[in-house]
């Protein structure tokens, strides 16, 4: 089974810490959890696999491509769970509902949803039940 995910000497330099030498393979069909002390670059490598943030120095292969250069299309495939959500302090609660209704409403993540008997994304309204008024 080919790798999915093939990372080769990650290096990520910030002012108070650095990602350095980072090397590993995640083969298909596995699920991954990264599991660290506080500042270990779980969340970086996280990020520069997503091509978030830039990487410095080494390569990383995401779905057979260089992750650079990963249509958006195929990085639907690509499940994340950050440890936090975060959205701008300026959105108002129905920005964030509109936001929310989006994810999980394409294609792919359709076809995930009906395969593994998930509930489908949450209506708008319920969304907006869970917040105040804004």
């Amino acid at each position: 089974m080919n790798n999915l995910i093939e990372i080769k000497g990650l290096c990520k330099q910030y002012p108070t810490f650095a990602l350095k030498d980072v090397s590993f393979n995640v083969p298909g069909g596995a699920i991954v959890g990264f599991v660290g002390e506080n500042g270990a670059g779980k969340t970086t490598t996280i990020k520069a696999i997503l091509d978030i943030v830039r990487k410095d120095a080494g390569s990383i292969t995401l779905l057979e491509q260089d992750s650079t250069h990963v249509a958006p299309a195929l990085r639907e495939d690509v499940g994340v769970v950050f440890d936090e959500i975060c959205y701008h302090n300026w959105l108002r609660p129905k920005q964030i509902a509109n936001i929310a209704t989006k994810a999980g409403t394409t294609p792919t993540t359709k076809a995930w949803c009906k395969s593994w008997a998930l509930p489908r994304p949450w209506p708008r309204t319920a969304l907006l039940r869970t917040f105040p008024a804004a």
